[in-house]
């Protein structure tokens, strides 16, 4: 979406550049499964082409947005609203991606792959999960992941193409899965077009996360087949990444002037993860916020270590743990409600 000035000589009309994406194309009767084109005066259908807007105010003062899909293969409405600031940073507790020729597990790996594969047997299909326990009253929920860089295929700096993400069981583990073993992909949630290389990208997961509040979700990524694209993310294991991401807003009073500018990210940093004994925790400093609780949980809630600071101090340590080997659940609690998680990983 672009804006015009219009009060000046119509001659003169320049949009804005570049235009702000509000509404990308889904697999299916949208077309997303396509390779993207530009809109365009015909009625040809089977287009990743959405065309034809219309923004309208309902009498409630709500704003709608009526388009085609596909082409002029179907007619859709969207709600349009401004996303609102987040007051909860979810990281991945889990994370894979599965090979379709493959029996491996690829859950220790720095990167995930979302691949169509040159053949069926060559595609990857990513598998993310976050913990939504002590989570509740979600208005708006996004998965981000920083793309990294395109592998075999069309490079994501030539063309770009759309990646899927899609509802999917709990039911497997970070350590085991594998193509054969792996959750079948459910419905559709939304799509993005990814156009560029070594920077952020977001999905819109508000009603999957507000179905799932109080427990964990898992979500999944797929190409369509009819592209022949291959993208890389960070992954949570990858040592001073850009690990996924749950970004949340709950009906809390937290807002983006609360952060301290010294903390640019509502993140937790953590090193070194995975640790042996010792690991230090950075932690984001928030206005008004005086204490702060951080506690370690092994992966069935059981409280492993406990300790309290000033929101000031901003730097955690955690010494001589003497931890089984395995993933363990940091969790970093404001008094206003903002509770940030990070997995950490314990080895010999």
């Amino acid at each position: 979406m672009s804006s015009i000035d219009m009060t000046a000589d119509w001659k003169s009309w320049d949009p804005t550049y570049p235009p702000m994406e509000i509404l990308a194309p889904n697999p299916g009767w949208e077309g997303g499964q396509r390779t993207l084109a530009n809109s365009e005066t015909s009625s040809g259908v089977d287009l990743n082409q959405l065309r034809d807007p219309d923004v309208f105010e309902d009498t409630d003062g709500q704003v709608y947005l009526v388009y085609t899909g596909n082409g002029e293969g179907g007619l859709g409405i969207a709600k349009l609203y401004e996303t609102p600031s987040t007051n909860i940073v979810l990281t991945a507790i889990a994370d894979s991606h599965v090979r379709a020729s493959s029996s491996n597990n690829f859950g220790s790996l720095n990167n995930l792959t979302a691949s169509s594969g040159t053949n069926s047997m060559d595609k990857r299909t990513i598998y993310m999960r976050f913990d939504l326990t002590e989570v509740s009253k979600i208005e708006h929920a996004t998965v981000r992941l920083y793309a990294n860089d395109s592998e075999t295929g069309t490079s994501v700096l030539d063309t770009g193409g759309p990646i899927t993400i899609y509802k999917t069981s709990n039911n497997w583990e970070e350590t085991t899965v594998t193509n054969s073993n792996a959750p079948e992909l459910e419905s559709v949630i939304t799509t993005a077009y990814l156009t560029d290389a070594n920077t952020y990208y977001d999905w819109n997961i508000s009603e999957y996360a507000k179905a799932n509040e109080g427990s964990q979700l898992t979500v999944a990524f797929d190409v369509a087949p009819t592209n022949d694209l291959s993208f890389k993310f960070d992954s949570v294991n990858k040592l001073d990444g850009n690990p996924e991401q749950l970004l949340i807003k709950t009906n809390s009073s937290l807002s983006s002037e609360d952060i301290e500018p010294s903390s640019s990210k509502i993140i937790i940093k953590t090193y070194p993860n995975p640790f042996t004994e010792n690991f230090t925790v950075e932690v984001p400093q928030l206005k008004g916020q005086k204490t702060l609780t951080v506690k370690l949980f092994d992966v069935l809630g059981k409280t492993i270590a406990s300790k309290e600071t000033t929101n000031h101090s901003s730097i955690v340590e955690f010494k001589n743990t003497s931890l089984k080997e395995g993933v363990y659940i940091l969790k970093v609690s404001y008094t206003n409600g903002v509770n940030l998680i990070q997995k950490m990983i314990k080895t010999n």
